[in-house]
């Protein structure tokens, strides 16, 4: 049977990210914070290796992820340059064009 916190709502399964609870689930009211206070934890507390362990990835995972995003703009920065100098080319195609054919038009 689903279990109700106090505000006849059904309790969510959430998961703790602080650095004494890292990866610990619990469950609490759908409002969060703004409910009904409602709070117990569905795993065993987490030892001292072990949540040393899990902060050391999770910030090896967040130094990632932000140099992820450093590459990302340093593509993109590339990519805008690659479109420009293209752009650049063809309007340079353009005009020899152009200037081919008023060549050629203005000799006959």
């Amino acid at each position: 049977m689903d279990e109700l916190c106090m505000c006849r709502l059904l309790v969510v399964e959430r998961t703790a990210w602080t650095e004494n609870n890292a990866g610990r689930r619990f469950v609490s009211c759908v409002k969060g914070r703004n409910g009904c206070n409602i709070f117990r934890w569905t795993d065993p507390p987490v030892c001292a290796r072990g949540r040393a362990v899990i902060c050391g990835l999770l910030r090896r995972i967040e130094r990632n992820e932000e140099e992820l995003e450093k590459l990302m703009l340093l593509q993109e920065e590339k990519s805008n340059c690659r479109v420009q100098k293209f752009r650049c080319l063809n309007v340079k195609m353009f005009v020899f064009i152009v200037v081919v054919i008023w060549f050629v038009w203005t000799r006959f």
